[in-house]
């Protein structure tokens, strides 16, 4: 990186970036406000003679974590078992989402 971060490393054999601390999500600013982005500069070197070097910009954007929770797929649910059921019979599938 072209200037150390508290936020993100990078891999120099792989590129990987990965985070280096836990990145919180600023609901009251928007998904997209400059407070849930985070900018880091990558800089790639070669050992040439002359060594060249490149830049690249990238943009972090933190997406809030799931925060609903799930939803069944009907209000209700009910089954009818004839007593003569097997142990193992399925009864019901229930689904949420």
């Amino acid at each position: 990186m072209e200037e150390p971060s508290d936020l993100f490393t990078v891999d120099g054999s792989s590129g990987e970036i990965r985070t280096r601390a836990p990145l919180a999500f600023r609901a009251d600013s928007g998904a997209l406000s400059p407070d849930n982005a985070h900018g880091v500069v990558v800089v790639a070197r070669d050992r040439g003679d002359p060594p060249l070097s490149s830049r690249a910009a990238v943009t972090v954007l933190v997406k809030p974590a799931n925060q609903r929770a799930p939803e069944w797929s009907a209000e209700v649910y009910s089954a009818a078992v004839p007593e003569t059921a097997r142990v193992g019979t399925s009864v019901l599938t229930l689904s949420a989402v």
